[in-house]
C-alpha cells in the first residue's frame, strides 16, 4: 500500500472512532458542576470557616497578651537604667518572652493551617462523594467540573441539584 492510502485509513479509522465516542457521549446523560459554587456556598465550609475565625480571633487575643507583657517588661527595663544586673537580667526575660512569641506564632500558624487544611479535604471529599452518588442514581455517563469545560450549555448544570443535596445531607449529620 501506499503512504497516502495508509494515511488515508488512518484518518477513516479516526475519524469513525471519533463519531463513534461522541455517539456513545452523547448518548446517555451528562452534566457539569461549579465547583467553586459548591465549595463556597456548602453550609460545611461555611461553618468551618466560621470555626477557623474564632479560634483565630482566640489565638490573637493570647498574642496580645504576650506582646503586652513584653512591652511592659520594656516599660520595667527602663526603670533599671541605673542597675546593670537588674537590666541584664530583665532584658534576659525579655529575650525568653520574645522567643516565647515567636514559637506561639509558628505554632499557632501551623495549627490553622492543618484544621485549614483537613477542612478543605473533607469538603471536596463530600462534595466527590455526592456528585459520584448523584451520578450513579441518576444514571449519568458524565459530570465535569466547569473549570475543564470551554463550553457547556446551561441545561447540563446540575450544581443547584448537588448543592442541595449536599447541604441536607451535612444538616442530617450534625443533628
Amino acid at each position: 500500500m501506499s503512504n497516502c492510502k495508509i494515511c488515508l485509513c488512518a484518518v477513516v479509522l479516526l475519524m469513525c472512532g471519533l463519531f463513534m465516542f461522541t455517539g456513545v457521549c452523547l448518548a446517555g446523560e451528562r452534566g457539569y458542576v461549579e465547583l467553586r459554587t459548591l465549595f463556597d456556598k456548602y453550609e460545611k465550609t461555611q461553618d468551618a470557616d466560621k470555626n477557623l475565625s474564632e479560634l483565630a480571633t482566640q489565638k490573637q487575643g493570647e498574642r496580645d497578651t504576650l506582646v503586652k507583657d513584653i512591652r511592659r517588661m520594656k516599660d520595667e527595663m527602663v526603670v533599671l537604667a541605673d542597675k546593670g544586673e537588674e537590666k541584664v537580667k530583665k532584658q534576659a526575660e525579655i529575650d525568653q518572652k520574645i522567643k516565647e512569641l515567636q514559637m506561639f506564632d509558628e505554632k499557632t500558624r501551623e495549627e490553622l493551617r492543618e484544621i485549614r487544611d483537613t477542612n478543605i479535604q473533607e469538603i471536596f471529599s463530600d462534595i466527590n462523594k455526592l456528585v459520584e452518588d448523584y451520578g450513579k442514581n441518576k444514571k449519568y455517563d458524565f459530570i465535569f467540573s466547569d473549570r475543564a469545560l470551554v463550553y457547556k450549555e446551561e441545561k447540563f448544570n446540575i450544581t443547584n441539584v448537588i448543592l442541595e443535596k449536599l447541604n441536607n445531607k451535612y444538616k442530617k449529620g450534625k443533628k
